[in-house]
């Protein structure tokens, strides 16, 4: 009776014409070139919605425990930072015994979180590891905190992250290069199927198209790409692109 009625809640949300630090540690180029130069206005689902909300809710959760430390207090929250075309928005600068530091806040379901618990941001989470990297280096706050709650559980993690300078150089040329390339990049794919990363990508459609098969089939690993490049270890870089 409801559910049916709330699906029907939808928010458009206006595209963003800027590289943002929370999106700049994509591994696909091309996505984050289209968002750049051409745009896409994002419908908000209303499950989507309550995700987005569920993180706000963190973050006012987590400022009103820190309200109650003795030895750490919130600077500022939602502060902005910028330097050319890359831009970003980081939760929090918070005291911690008289040391600054970047506060980020996450929350991951209980799959995720075991992850990072073990792997760490960088290795489980590049995109949140790179976020980092970029509010510490447009910032000038050498260390970052990462916090993040298990929305299962309700446990904390946090993972202190120290800046690295040539990680944060290689942000800014990524960024750089998207911001002066005029032509379409090719995009962060498979060979015979496209990458996880683009399964709720808004250009998965302009990326792949169907291939016909004897008999109708359509399967999603015979889809063609239309181009494609092989990722090395580091998100930041990419080998030479080839077409299957």
């Amino acid at each position: 009776m409801l559910i049916d009625r709330f699906e029907h809640l939808k928010e458009s949300k206006p595209a963003r014409r800027y590289l943002g630090c929370s999106s700049i540690g994509h591994p696909c180029e091309r996505k984050l070139w289209r968002t750049y130069h051409i745009g896409h206005q994002e419908e908000i689902s209303f499950v989507k919605g309550r995700i987005f909300e569920r993180g706000n809710l963190e973050e006012r959760r987590i400022f009103h425990a820190i309200s109650k430390l003795a030895d750490v207090f919130v600077e500022t929250t939602q502060v902005s930072f910028s330097q050319g075309s890359l831009k970003g928005h980081a939760d929090a600068i918070i005291n911690v015994d008289g040391e600054r530091f970047i506060l980020e806040i996450k929350t991951m379901a209980q799959t995720y979180f075991l992850k990072i618990k073990r792997e760490g941001a960088e290795k489980s989470h590049p995109e949140y590891f790179a976020q980092c990297q970029a509010y510490m280096g447009l910032s000038h706050i050498p260390k970052a905190l990462l916090l993040v709650s298990n929305k299962n559980t309700e446990e904390l993690y946090e993972e202190q992250i120290d800046f690295k300078e040539d990680f944060f150089e290689g942000l800014l040329s990524k960024a750089e290069r998207i911001h002066k390339r005029a032509d379409e990049p090719l995009g962060l794919t498979s060979y015979s199927k496209p990458s996880y990363h683009c399964t709720f990508c808004p250009y998965f459609q302009h990326c792949w198209e169907r291939k016909e098969f004897p008999g109708g089939s359509q399967t999603p690993t015979e889809k063609r790409l239309r181009g494609f490049t092989y990722p090395t270890s580091n998100p930041l870089h990419y080998s030479k692109g080839m077409k299957k």
